[in-house]
């Protein structure tokens, strides 16, 4: 486990509704961004 903030490094940077965002993209970049747009 991370205590650097650099683990919520990308919580800011998505400005797409996660209801705007297909179900197949939502996929594709989970292991990236899952836990920001679920």
């Amino acid at each position: 486990k991370r205590d650097c903030e650099c683990v919520n490094a990308l919580q800011g940077a998505i400005v797409t509704s996660p209801e705007l965002i297909s179900a197949e993209q939502k996929k594709k970049l989970n292991l990236i961004i899952g836990k920001y747009i679920s």
